[in-house]
């Protein structure tokens, strides 16, 4: 029986300052957690998961693009997942794309990725990291 891996990223959102008093976001959904299950290090594979959000960001000229800064409580450069008991990390990767614009909201998709070889002769059990999203206009 292969050994499984249960992987979840708890996603914290943080608004940061506004650069521009003219300028402010809020978040008007509540992230869900990214989890990755099962990931199997006897036939490891590039894994994704997402989690979405809808922000609404206003200024004087428009809706800006908000800039994402992403930080986890086991590294940042990389991110990474520490095993529940091991002194084990799996690192991964975070992308966000915006998928869609009505007026001022915008819906932004968080993509966590985890390379197959990064977990290839992990430690079975549960990985989590706490993943800080930092967003400023």
């Amino acid at each position: 029986m292969p050994s499984s891996l249960r992987i979840a990223l708890v996603v914290l959102l943080l608004l940061g300052a506004p650069a521009l008093h003219a300028q402010t976001c809020t978040f008007t959904s509540s992230p869900a957690g990214i989890a990755f299950s099962p990931l199997d290090p006897s036939a490891p594979s590039t894994q994704t998961a997402f989690m979405s959000v809808v922000i609404k960001c206003v200024s004087a000229s428009g809706a800006p693009t908000p800039a994402f800064t992403f930080t986890g409580l086991y590294g940042s450069a990389p991110l990474r997942m520490k095993h529940a008991v091991q002194a084990s990390y799996i690192p991964y990767t975070v992308a966000p794309t915006r998928t869609s614009v009505v007026g001022s909201s915008q819906v932004w998709r968080v993509t966590a990725t985890v390379l197959g070889a990064d977990y290839t002769n992990a430690f079975a059990g549960s990985y989590s990291d706490a993943l800080i999203v930092a967003i400023t206009p």
